[in-house]
């Protein structure tokens, strides 16, 4: 799903998720592609929001922030090795 969404690509997905169209039923799913099937701007909206999203939260960029605070929390490198070992 997210090498789909970081293309660019529509997607629709039965799981409730902000950046993508869901469904609860198959007559949901057909009011979606009927929908997405007349709404060329739509898509492409629906595609560049859900790039963002994904680009903006699940790429390494994020996880390797998290752990460079976490390193500046406990002291630097050394530090959290210590720290870690002792456990």
């Amino acid at each position: 799903m997210v090498e789909l969404a970081y293309s660019g690509a529509r997607s629709i997905a039965p799981h409730k998720m902000d950046a993508v169209l869901t469904y609860t039923s198959s007559a949901d799913l057909k009011d979606i592609c009927a929908k997405l099937a007349r709404g060329p701007a739509e898509r492409r909206a629906l595609g560049r929001k859900l790039r963002r999203l994904v680009v903006d939260k699940h790429t390494f960029t994020q996880p390797a922030a998290e752990i460079l605070r976490v390193i500046q929390r406990c002291g630097g490198v050394k530090a959290c090795v210590i720290s870690s070992a002792q456990r």
